[in-house]
């Protein structure tokens, strides 16, 4: 072989390793562009579960604070407040939410920052009982918190399942020190 042939062929291997160089840098900025993305999209869904958590703390509050009366739960879910609803309030389109939710803040608390609209909650009333005459009575609630995250495709749902001591007396307030009865929160769909 010449020199000129073997010139043409160190242009080609050049060229080879300059294209295969190129593409490893665009696969590395698509690999870091996907992890930016998948990072972004779970703090979003981190807001999103934050602002549900805070508003089932809220709804204690709400059921601790405000008189207890079994008229105000309806199966129409009026004000936020049902009482066995003909379909389970975490299966809830976002109309529907903001049409029957309790919006987040009624109680005072402060407004939650950075997400796409308030949080919404559901108060849906079970029971009530007095297992024993000397005992106080107690209600059952379950509470339904839906949120949205910075983005209104993210959204977070989550219930907590209450048990809420009655006051001696019917439409009297429950003492605020008495302690409600929770069980852990869960997802209420995925």
């Amino acid at each position: 072989m010449n020199g000129r042939g073997q010139q043409g062929m160190t242009l080609l291997i050049a060229l080879i390793l300059l294209m295969a160089m190129s593409l490893l840098g665009v696969s590395a900025l698509q690999g870091a562009s996907l992890q930016a993305r998948m990072a972004h999209s779970e703090l979003d869904r981190q807001a999103a579960f934050q602002a549900a958590s805070a508003a089932l703390i809220e709804a204690e509050w709400l059921l601790q604070n405000e008189a207890f009366d079994p008229g105000r739960y309806a199966p129409a879910c009026p004000a936020g407040r049902c009482h066995e609803p003909p379909a389970s309030p975490a299966s809830w389109r976002d109309a529907r939410w903001r049409k029957n939710g309790i919006a987040y803040g009624t109680s005072g608390a402060p407004a939650l920052p950075d997400l796409a609209e308030p949080p919404r909650l559901i108060i849906d009333y079970r029971r009530s009982e007095c297992p024993d005459p000397d005992a106080a009575c107690r209600a059952t609630f379950v509470i339904v918190a839906h949120a949205w995250g910075r983005r209104e495709t993210t959204r977070s749902t989550l219930q907590r399942r209450v048990v809420m001591p009655l006051a001696a007396t019917a439409g009297a307030s429950t003492d605020a020190s008495s302690p409600l009865v929770r069980e852990a929160w869960r997802p209420a769909r995925r």
